[in-house]
């Protein structure tokens, strides 16, 4: 099997090697994987860097990985007191633009949606509409809780029910915890399919294409 990788944009600094790891069990992906069958053909969207790990665990795949380090750039970076006349929309679309008839099955966004203050978040999912189909399947973490504590860490897939967490070395950004509805709200033409509540009060949260896109 053969495993194609594609990477854009870029963050601040990015380990050369995935160190200092620990594992993190997962509840949900191994659910989310039985969607898919060995030597089927993939297209998977990770928001993040290219990490060994991952591209190992999608080889059993006939897999194409569009990887996009996403975290420098200023429509995530944003604050909700910044200028309101910077246009979101066109800059994620900007962002998310890829070959001509690219549809994604399956998209990695870890933490990312939650370093995406309301706005950006609505228009980040805008943007990624054209590129889903009715049947793509999506995974990641949501802060709910403001209480809760959210450091930046960097993902990696080692087999369906482990990933590989590390810290990588990067800047913190803000994170902007929602109340569940508020963010299933902002989640446009998604929709939480399952979610599991983590010991460090994230969720990990299965997402799904709504039926009226």
């Amino acid at each position: 099997m053969t495993t194609g990788v594609s990477t854009a944009a870029g963050g601040d600094t990015v380990p050369a090697a995935e160190s200092r790891e620990r594992k993190q069990p997962s509840k949900l992906f191994p659910s989310l994987c039985q969607h898919f069958e060995p030597g089927q053909r993939l297209t998977v969207l990770e928001i993040g860097p290219a990490m060994p790990a991952t591209v190992a665990f999608f080889s059993q795949f006939r897999c194409k990985i569009h990887f996009l380090d996403l975290y420098s750039e200023p429509a995530v970076r944003r604050s909700p007191q910044d200028d309101e006349a910077f246009d979101l929309q066109s800059e994620f679309r900007d962002l998310l633009e890829f070959p001509a008839g690219t549809r994604f099955d399956l998209c990695l966004f870890w933490d990312f949606l939650n370093y995406l203050e309301p706005a950006a978040l609505s228009a980040f999912c805008m943007a990624l509409q054209p590129w889903l189909t009715a049947d793509t399947r999506a995974h990641g973490f949501a802060l709910l809780n403001a209480d809760s504590e959210l450091k930046h860490l960097q993902y990696s897939v080692q087999r369906a029910d482990q990933f590989n967490v590390s810290v990588p070395e990067r800047l913190q950004l803000p994170v902007y915890p929602l109340p569940q509805a508020k963010f299933q709200k902002l989640l446009t033409g998604l929709a939480v399919d399952r979610s599991v509540l983590l010991r460090d009060g994230r969720l990990e949260t299965l997402f799904r294409v709504k039926p009226d896109g």
